[in-house]
């Protein structure tokens, strides 16, 4: 060793042991080690027969595993054929949360630094996690197997790198946001100046209830796939036993929740929005055809919106159904105006107008994000952008009106004058007047 490679070492590691940096790395490597059990434990679970496991059909179980720790990112697997996804898009939370979760428990490690330091430190973590994904991802890669269509087929590196970077820094970040808001609120807000948390505030409040929603759309569309697979419809099941495809439709959730969200928005869906028989329903918004090597879904085949499934469902499921996509975004919209505009504290209607329109724009960029980052193929970008723009934009202008309303400053009530008559006058339309004099006691005269 030449002089001073020791002293390097010693200072290398003196920096690496810094709290910021050890709560960075340690976030990454814990969110690392969890994509890897969550993968392992769905590469156990769901067979080559099911929709999770097809995607695994012609590796190992170490591959298999490799390939859905990978894919908890969403970064896209495929070849010439295809591109997409091979994990759910619910499965996006394990790499977030677990992120999160270390850096939420390990923000006091970092008390005494500068707030805006406690919370770029954490942004280290999707370097951490994005470089052993990397590496997993190259491992992952598969070989020729049985199925031609599986064949060559790997991991774009450009994916793996963003999302890993993106998901490893967001969760560590919101969990020590978390941290100091609970702990220490005052140092939260030395970090963010006033216009700044003003314009948080405006996007935070429609984001909010658009969770919400998205949530009992999700449950909605799980409640569907589960009634169709114990059916045991085609459609639901994909070749795979009822009791394997009650336990994946739960997985997809988060595919449903954008998918039923957006037949309640008027947005156009492909097959396998509902799990019924497609030769009842009438996909006539698109040209039908067979798939080929640079088509996308929603280009080879048609296209429906929600009413094209009266035939192939039965009135008394139909219309609730209906009833229910079309009634929730409508009332969220409705209530996310009103809440933005109170959140604002509009001083006339007019404002809260403006300020409620803003869920529609809010909506539409959130939902369409959501729908490229999950690869849901299901549901066309432009027909959900469109339609969410739409009714959050007129059911948001509404709610924002009626908060305005509440919150404009009313003209004073007349008060009588001081010294006036206060009780109130017992005959309606007349004007309450002074009080008459007082009269002396009355005396009778004397009788003679």
């Amino acid at each position: 060793m030449q002089p001073g490679a020791g002293e390097l070492a010693a200072q290398l590691g003196r920096q690496l042991s810094t709290p910021g940096i050890v709560v960075g790395a340690l976030s990454g490597l814990v969110a690392l080690g969890v994509c890897v059990v969550a993968g392992l434990l769905l590469a156990i679970l769901t067979p080559d027969e099911s929709r999770i496991g097809a995607l695994s059909a012609n590796t190992d179980l170490l591959g298999e595993t490799l390939r859905l720790a990978v894919g908890s990112t969403m970064a896209r697997f495929g070849n010439e054929a295809f591109s997409g996804t091979v994990a759910p898009t619910l499965l996006l939370l394990v790499p977030l949360g677990a992120s999160a979760v270390t850096a939420y428990l390990l923000a006091g490690r970092t008390r005494g630094m500068a707030p805006w330091a406690r919370l770029l430190w954490p942004l280290s973590a999707g370097v951490v996690l994005a470089l052993p994904m990397l590496i997993l991802a190259l491992v992952a890669g598969t070989d020729e197997g049985t199925s031609s269509m599986l064949d060559d087929a790997s991991f774009k590196a450009g994916t793996v790198l963003f999302y890993s970077l993106l998901w490893g820094a967001l969760g560590a970040f919101t969990g020590t946001y978390f941290a100091l808001r609970r702990n220490e609120p005052q140092s939260i807000q030395d970090v963010l100046p006033p216009t700044g948390t003003w314009g948080l505030r405006a996007v935070t409040v429609p984001l909010r209830t658009l969770g919400l929603l998205l949530i009992v759309t999700g449950l909605v569309g799980l409640v569907v796939w589960e009634v169709q697979t114990l059916r045991d419809e085609p459609q639901a099941t994909a070749d795979a036993d009822v009791a394997v495809a009650l336990v994946e439709n739960a997985l997809f959730s988060g595919d449903f929740a954008v998918t039923y969200a957006g037949l309640g928005l008027f947005a156009e869906s492909t097959l396998g929005a509902v799990p019924v028989d497609v030769s009842e329903v009438d996909f006539s918004g698109g040209n039908t055809g067979e798939f080929s090597e640079t088509d996308d879904v929603s280009d080879s085949v048609g296209t429906a919106r929600i009413f094209a499934y009266s035939d192939a469902l039965e009135p008394y499921v139909f219309v609730p159904l209906l009833v229910v996509l079309i009634g929730l975004p409508i009332i969220a919209a409705l209530y996310a105006g009103f809440a933005t505009a109170r959140a604002m504290a509009t001083p006339s209607a007019a404002a809260g107008a403006g300020w409620g329109a803003l869920v529609g724009i809010v909506w539409a960029l959130a939902l369409v994000i959501v729908r490229a980052i999950g690869d849901i193929g299901v549901v066309t970008g432009e027909t959900l952008f469109v339609g969410t723009l739409l009714v959050g934009t007129v059911a948001g202008a509404l709610g924002g009106l009626l908060a305005g309303q509440s919150l404009a400053p009313r003209p004073p009530t007349a008060t009588p004058a001081p010294g006036g008559y206060q009780v109130p006058y017992p005959y309606g339309g007349q004007t309450p007047g002074p009080p008459p004099p007082p009269q002396p006691p009355y005396r009778s005269p004397r009788h003679g």
